[in-house]
């Protein structure tokens, strides 16, 4: 089973299976963006409304996330949650600051997420939402 444990391929499986498992169970069984942010109608834009392009992306920025932190990790000695919560902390920030006050595009939708939901809280879901993910993952490669 070691052999299973270090390929790509069986990380991409894990990764695969740790994200829809997390996003099906925390936004859509426990609604959890609706009840931090409290922005119902953007909730539903995202997650139902505009579901097939929004999945796609979001399991493109998740692995992104996974990618950074796989990277620091090899070069720090960080608690896991922390290090993706600092990365977490840092990318929310970087978007907020490029979407809301550098490009100014009040009809996007994370313009309008960042200015209603706020900073803080967006990042707040994220950073529960991202390191459940990465519990799952690192929880499912022990076993292999």
């Amino acid at each position: 089973m070691d052999l299973l444990k270090n390929t790509y391929f069986t990380k991409l499986h894990v990764y695969s299976l740790a994200f829809f498992t997390v996003t099906s169970l925390l936004a859509y069984i426990i609604p959890l963006a609706k009840i931090i942010t409290n922005q119902n109608k953007l909730f539903k834009e995202y997650y139902y409304d505009n579901f097939n392009e929004n999945l796609l992306f979001d399991f493109f920025l998740v692995g992104f996330y996974f990618i950074v932190f796989h990277y620091l990790k090899s070069i720090t000695n960080l608690n896991d949650h922390l290090l993706m919560t600092l990365i977490c902390c840092s990318i929310a920030t970087i978007a907020f600051v490029l979407i809301v006050h550098v490009f100014k595009n009040k009809k996007s939708f994370f313009y309008r997420w960042f200015t209603q939901a706020g900073l803080l809280r967006a990042s707040t879901y994220d950073i529960i939402l991202v390191n459940s993910m990465l519990f799952l993952y690192n929880h499912i490669l022990n076993k292999l």
